[in-house]
């Protein structure tokens, strides 16, 4: 019995020029690509403050990475995995900066085929957000 795929996708990741992104998360989709488990339309979107093109993102996480398992696999299969990678540098502190991201999501979606594509978001969070209760002393 096989696994059934999901929903036609795009996983949208910030901070994706980081060391997270290209240690785990493009390996683990690799992975799922190679299992044969994604989509025909399944797009990753990078997202990150550095001004990267998608062709870099892709030589960065794809071609250049040591992180991938990718024995077994032609170079076509390499470079149909990679093409399902975008990139979209975004200067968080720049007006208009979100509306360029909503755009590329829409061109996404349009070139995709279909308006109502699902996405889902990786939003990681420096750990200076995070509030942790002060920790009580251990009495004896």
């Amino acid at each position: 019995m096989s696994t059934p795929k999901i929903d036609n996708q795009i996983l949208t990741i910030f901070g994706a020029s980081g060391d997270l992104t290209a240690r785990k998360l493009i390996p683990a989709v690799f992975n799922l690509f190679k299992g044969d488990l994604l989509p025909e339309n399944f797009v990753v979107l990078g997202v990150g403050r550095t001004n990267l093109s998608d062709d870099d993102f892709r030589e960065k996480t794809v071609f250049e990475s040591t992180f991938l398992d990718k024995e077994g696999i032609s170079e076509s299969q390499l470079k149909e995995f990679a093409s399902k990678l975008q990139y979209q540098p975004v200067d968080t502190a720049a007006d208009g900066a979100f509306e360029t991201l909503k755009e590329r999501l829409d061109k996404i979606e349009s070139e995709q085929g279909t308006e109502a594509i699902a996405s889902s978001i990786y939003l990681p969070l420096p750990r200076s957000t995070a509030r942790y209760p002060k920790a009580s002393p251990v009495s004896s």
